[in-house]
């Protein structure tokens, strides 16, 4: 019986989790700083822990290569803006998450302070 009641909630709770993963990884785009010289890499999947509060307790990459410096760097950053980013909204617990370096958004040039 627990077994039958776990997998419903998991059940339920899977698609909210899917809509929270993707809110999250759209708000850390916008805060991620991808260094120059990486854009070959395109994309990694995360699992991200979420506690009560919303903050990012730990994040693991699920499909790495780390034999480069390229890709730890562009792990580096990624896992950077989720941090740089929080709190999130939704539930707590971990989210499979996938970060693109498409989904940054492009830079709108510097800001001249000496107007």
């Amino acid at each position: 019986m627990r077994a039958l009641i776990f997998g419903t909630v998991l059940l339920v709770a899977g698609p909210a989790f899917s809509g929270q993963a993707e809110d999250v990884a759209a708000k850390a785009a916008a805060c991620w700083d991808l260094p120059a010289g990486i854009g070959q890499l395109s994309k990694a999947e995360f699992d991200v822990a979420i506690d009560d509060t919303g903050f990012v307790t730990d994040a693991t990459v699920l499909d790495h290569k780390a034999d480069s410096t390229a890709t730890r760097v562009f792990v580096q950053s990624a896992v950077r803006a989720l941090l740089k980013c929080s709190p999130y909204k939704g539930e707590s617990g971990t989210i499979r998450l996938t970060m693109k370096a498409s989904d940054i958004p492009p830079a709108k040039g510097p800001i001249d302070p000496f107007k």
